[in-house]
């Protein structure tokens, strides 16, 4: 059941609810939570082309540690090999191997109190101290970084919005089907209502819902047209779906993206982001854009409240392909 969104830039707070960004535990919100840093996506750690091997990392579950393992050339010695820490980058120079053997911005502040390295056999092994034990180190090197996503238009869709029942105008969106063609083609059609009914036995159509969670300098999120509260919604396919791609980032306002409860559990629910919301790359499946009506979704926007609950009924009157 997809994710709710708790305040810009907040953890993620699960519940029994396709929410963007946050997950819920129990029917209510849980109150906003104050934004923290997001780490770079793309100032991350290259490495040399002389290394004998690729260098790689783990993160041990349930530790502050990160090991980075770095192959070394035959007979390197410890006075071969000079390493600088730093609490946000680190730089590992090594004889006969172009510089840096390693080196750049890491993705999260280290504790050097508790960072340090060794060599072990034909290996230099880094030990970073993570300096908030919460922080998610799901990239180190560029090399981990998804490819960057094809944001090419292949498909265009629109809503008719009203507030409060006053025509409040139209947001034409594009989609970007190369990049994630059965994330656009699910939307497409629910934009069109061209499959019919679904499982619930309501039409697999966007028109006539509401936007469920609205929160100001963060996003507006609907497509539950089953419960019209978070809880609903159903993909043309049936059963929720995977996470196709991601490699988009949440890097501007007015993107598109699957609301979701975890990995792999697509279905109607999306969010209109109305800020930058890096916190959710790798999360989120990014598949389109506003591409008209920018000021209808900021008037939406005004209706929302910081837990989300929205102060006037935003509702899809009219939606279809273009």
């Amino acid at each position: 059941m997809p994710i709710a969104i708790v305040a810009a830039n907040s953890a993620l707070v699960r519940r029994q609810a396709s929410y963007a960004p946050i997950n819920l535990r129990a029917r209510r919100a849980a109150p906003p939570r104050r934004p923290r840093a997001v780490a770079p996506t793309r100032a991350l750690l290259t490495s040399s082309p002389d290394l004998p091997g690729k260098p790689t990392w783990e993160a041990p579950e349930m530790t502050k540690d990160i090991v980075i393992t770095v192959p070394l050339p035959q007979d390197t010695t410890r006075r071969d090999i000079d390493v600088k820490m730093f609490k946000d980058h680190i730089t590992v120079n090594v004889a006969g191997v172009s510089e840096p053997a390693i080196g750049g911005t890491l993705p999260w502040n280290v504790d050097l109190d508790g960072s340090y390295w060794e060599k072990e056999d034909d290996v230099l092994l880094v030990y970073l101290e993570k300096e908030e034990a919460y922080d998610p180190w799901e990239f180190v090197f560029e090399s981990d970084l998804p490819e960057p996503g094809d944001t090419t238009v292949t498909d265009k869709v629109y809503f008719d919005m009203e507030i409060n029942g006053k025509e409040a105008g139209r947001v034409v969106m594009g989609l970007y089907g190369n990049h994630v063609p059965k994330t656009v083609e699910n939307f497409r059609a629910l934009c069109t209502g061209e499959k019919g009914e679904g499982k619930s036995g309501k039409p697999l159509h966007f028109k006539d819902s509401c936007f469920h969670r609205i929160i100001p300098g963060f996003m507006c999120q609907g497509g539950d047209f089953t419960a019209a509260n978070g809880t609903g919604g159903e993909s043309i396919y049936g059963e929720k779906f995977e996470d196709e791609a991601f490699g988009i980032d949440h890097d501007k306002p007015f993107l598109l993206s699957m609301a979701n409860s975890g990995p792999n559990t697509n279905g109607s629910q999306f969010f209109i982001t109305t800020k930058a919301t890096p916190h959710l790359d790798g999360k989120h499946v990014v598949f389109g854009e506003v591409l008209e009506g920018s000021d209808v979704v900021l008037a939406m926007e005004e209706k929302g409240s910081p837990e989300g609950y929205p102060k006037a009924q935003v509702t899809i009157v009219g939606c279809g392909q273009l």
